[in-house]
C-alpha cells in the first residue's frame, strides 16, 4: 500500500494499533461469554448468582450486574445442558436470575412454569409453581382503580397452588397474598358501585352494592355497604314514577331495618333515620291519596 504522505501514514497506524487494542482489550466476561466451555460458564453462572443472592439477602446494592451476567450464561447454556442432569439447575438458575432483575416478571412467570412443567417431580417443581403464582401476584397493580387482571391470575394460581401442595411451608404466605388479592379486589367492588351511586344510576347501585356483598361477606366495607344500599333504594323510589314509588320506599324500609338489626350502634344510624322516616312520609301520602282515589271510585260505581 503507497501512502502520499507522512502524516496519512502515521493515521494508518494509528487507527491500525486501536483496532487491535480494540480487540485486545474484552473483559474477562467477555471472552467467557464467547467460551465453548461450557462447564467453566456454568460454574461462573453459579458464582455470579450466588453472589447476587447474597447482597440480596443482606439487603445491599449491586446485585444487578451478577444477575445480569448469570441470566446471559444461564440463557447461553439451555440448549448445551439440554437433556442432561444440569439441565433442571440451568433452568432453575435462568428462571431466579430473571426475577431478580425485576424488569420482566411475566418472563420470570414463564421461565418458573417451565421449570415446573418440564421437571415435575423434580427437586425444585414446588418452588417454581409457588414462584411462577408469586410473579403474578407482583404484577398485580398496587392500586385497585387500575385494571385487575392480572390479579384475578394470580389468586388463580395461588388457590391452584395451595389445592397442588396443601402441606407446603409456603401455605402461610399463600393466604397473605391471597387477603391481600382480595383486599383490592374488594375495594375495587366498593368503589365500583358507589360510583354507581353517584352518577345517579340508582338500581344499578343497588345490584352493585348486593354483589359486592355476596361475593366479599366479611368486606371491611359492609356496615357502609348496607347503609348506602338504604339510600341507593331511598333515591331510587324518589326518582321513580308514581307507579312504582311505593313499592321502592317499602324496600327502602326493609333494607333500613337489615340495617338496623346488623349495627345497632352504626355511625350511619342518624342518617339512615332520617331517610326511613322520609320514606314513611311518602308513603304515608302515597296510601292517603291512594284511599282518596278508592274513595272517588267507589263513588263513581254507586
Amino acid at each position: 500500500m503507497m501512502f502520499k504522505n507522512v502524516d496519512t501514514k502515521r493515521k494508518y497506524i494509528i487507527g491500525a494499533l486501536a483496532i487491535v487494542l480494540a480487540g485486545g482489550c474484552k473483559s474477562s466476561y467477555e471472552k467467557l461469554k464467547e467460551s465453548p466451555d461450557s462447564l467453566i460458564k456454568y460454574e461462573k453462572a453459579v458464582e455470579y448468582f450466588n453472589k447476587g443472592r447474597e447482597l440480596v439477602k443482606n439487603k445491599k446494592g449491586g446485585s444487578f450486574n451478577y444477575f445480569q451476567r448469570s441470566h446471559d450464561l444461564y440463557e447461553s447454556l439451555l440448549t448445551p445442558y439440554k437433556g442432561t442432569s444440569k439441565a433442571e439447575d440451568v433452568s432453575y438458575g435462568l428462571a431466579y436470575s430473571t426475577y431478580y432483575l425485576g424488569t420482566d416478571l411475566l418472563e420470570a412467570r414463564f421461565l418458573f412454569k417451565n421449570l415446573a412443567d418440564e421437571f415435575p417431580t423434580g427437586k425444585y417443581a414446588e418452588e417454581a409453581r409457588f414462584m411462577a403464582a408469586k410473579c403474578l401476584y407482583e404484577e398485580s397493580p398496587s392500586s385497585y382503580s387500575l385494571d385487575q387482571a392480572n390479579t384475578y391470575k394470580a389468586l388463580e394460581a395461588i388457590q391452584l397452588f395451595v389445592e397442588l401442595y396443601p402441606n407446603s411451608s409456603r401455605i402461610e404466605d399463600c393466604n397473605k397474598m391471597i387477603d391481600r388479592l382480595r383486599g383490592k379486589l374488594e375495594s375495587k367492588s366498593f368503589q365500583n358501585a358507589k360510583l354507581y351511586l353517584t352518577i345517579g344510576d340508582y338500581k344499578s347501585a343497588i345490584i352493585a352494592f348486593k354483589n359486592s356483598l355476596r361475593d366479599y361477606p366479611d368486606t371491611k366495607y359492609r356496615e357502609e355497604i348496607e347503609f348506602l344500599i338504604i339510600k341507593s333504594n331511598y333515591l331510587y323510589a324518589k326518582n321513580s314514577i308514581e307507579i312504582k314509588q311505593e313499592e321502592r320506599y317499602n324496600n327502602t324500609v326493609d333494607a333500613y331495618a337489615s340495617f338496623t338489626e346488623t349495627f345497632p350502634e352504626s355511625k350511619f344510624a342518624k342518617d339512615a333515620k332520617e331517610i326511613v322516616e322520609n320514606s314513611n312520609k311518602e308513603l304515608a301520602i302515597i296510601q292517603k291519596h291512594n284511599q282518596s282515589a278508592q274513595a272517588v271510585s267507589q263513588l263513581n260505581h254507586q
